[in-house]
């Protein structure tokens, strides 16, 4: 909790930095104490409803674009020329609710690989089609320098991609078998 490393790694998931609010509340509490040190109880309810009444007003609604896909979807949707369609493959299923009615969906409960088949089928259908992926499949089949980087929201980083993204004659691959150990050779 007290290591740099915690600190980027909350600036860079969530998409907050806070310290002035971390800050402004450690400013509090340190006057309180001063105000109160002989009465502890009333400096630690000054630092709690600080701690609180900051982490409502100011905490939870800037890291709410991180953990919420809204934020995400108005960036795309900001993006995206206004004859655009907007594609989602591989996303959460809060994203899924939250998307645009217009929004297309490669199903949810299907594997990733077969999203981004029947995803890049789509994107060629037309000049208009684009998708918004996350950049776990990149490595393979979709190259993120040709579409717009959109950042970071639920511990992913997103991308608007359009047809030209697609690697040529690249298949996405079900990344679960690649997980699955060898078959040992010396079972026959």
């Amino acid at each position: 909790l007290g290591t740099p490393r915690f600190a980027e790694r909350i600036a860079l998931e969530q998409g907050v930095r806070p310290w002035y609010w971390f800050g402004a509340v450690g400013l509090i509490g340190a006057a309180a104490m001063l105000l109160w040190h002989r009465r502890a109880h009333l400096a630690w309810g000054a630092l709690m409803v600080a701690l609180w009444t900051g982490y409502g007003l100011f905490g939870y609604p800037a890291m709410n674009d991180a953990r919420s896909g809204r934020g995400l979807l108005a960036r795309a949707e900001s993006a995206m020329p206004a004859d655009a369609t907007l594609a989602l493959a591989n996303v959460p299923e809060q994203m899924l609710l939250q998307a645009p009615e217009t929004a297309f969906a490669f199903g949810f409960k299907r594997p990733a690989h077969e999203q981004l088949t029947a995803a890049f089928d789509w994107l060629r259908a037309a000049s208009t089609h684009w998708l918004l992926t996350h950049g776990e499949p990149l490595d393979a089949c979709l190259d993120g320098d040709r579409g717009i980087d959109l950042g970071w929201s639920n511990r992913r980083h997103w991308y608007l991609l359009q047809a030209h993204a697609i690697v040529t004659d690249c298949v996405p691959i079900d990344r679960r078998q690649t997980l699955d150990p060898a078959p040992d050779e010396t079972d026959d």
